[in-house]
């Protein structure tokens, strides 16, 4: 009987062993998803915040540069109804616009942290971004 009490014994304790460093490893795969996903929420969350601001930054300096241009527009229209024959002005407009700066941080983990809404708003402002900086080279060039 003691013998086999002591096969039991040290059944148990390897059970209890095999047991505790599974637990161990469940915990410590649990704990490092926890803080991957806490991570990507925190990244997620500084891209949505750094996007928003650009944005808004962007609004404000195009609505000072809608300002600006329509007083020259409206300059121009009151020199010409005066009678007066306005001299046109040559037309220069630059930008730091590159397509490639959403295309790196979409294709940098941004389809990961992005929800689809926010990629689809980022493809439409891009398209129009497009768009607009093709109308104002027309017409730098026809000026």
């Amino acid at each position: 009987m003691p013998s086999t009490h002591s096969w039991l014994s040290r059944l148990a304790r390897w059970a209890a062993e095999l047991l505790l460093v599974f637990l161990g490893a469940y915990a410590a795969f649990w704990l490092t998803n926890h803080q991957e996903h806490q991570q990507e929420a925190l990244r997620r969350h500084q891209i949505l915040g750094a996007l928003e601001e650009q944005t808004s930054n962007d609004l404000v300096s195009a609505k000072a540069e809608h300002e600006r241009i329509g007083k020259i527009a409206a300059e121009f229209r009151r020199a010409l109804a005066a009678g007066e024959m306005p001299l046109p002005k040559p037309f220069s407009f630059n930008t730091d616009y590159s397509a490639t700066d959403v295309a790196t941080l979409v294709q940098s983990g941004g389809y990961q942290l992005l929800d689809i809404k926010t990629l689809v708003a980022l493809h439409r402002l891009e398209s129009v971004l497009r768009g607009g900086i093709s109308m104002m080279s027309h017409a730098e060039r026809l000026s």
